[in-house]
């Protein structure tokens, strides 16, 4: 299949998520999408047992062909979903807040 997205190999583009944190950037190079979370103050709230919170949407283009999962902190993870959803989804058992200073980079190729 001949790739026919954005950019042209090496070519690298911010994207806009329509984000509500600044911690989340997102950027394609050809068929590669990187989307990373860094959180660098206190207060952040994973939401409560089993939620999922939205911060953005990727562009229809950009999404990944099955949901994508990372680590973020604790149970909690970055996702990348194939409706456009990015955001945090909550597997512990409770709802917690935590501090400054951790992060995820989820990277995935696109068809």
């Amino acid at each position: 299949m001949r790739w026919s997205g954005c950019c042209s190999t090496g070519d690298s583009v911010s994207l806009s998520l329509g984000q509500s944190d600044t911690a989340l950037a997102a950027s394609a190079t050809g068929r590669t999408v990187t989307v990373s979370y860094m959180r660098h103050t206190d207060g952040f709230f994973s939401g409560a047992s089993g939620a999922t919170t939205r911060l953005g949407t990727m562009p229809a283009r950009y999404r990944p062909p099955r949901e994508m999962r990372c680590p973020l902190v604790g149970d909690v993870y970055l996702a990348v979903g194939t409706d456009g959803f990015v955001g945090i989804y909550n597997n512990a058992t409770t709802e917690r807040n935590y501090g400054a200073g951790f992060g995820a980079v989820l990277t995935y190729a696109i068809a």
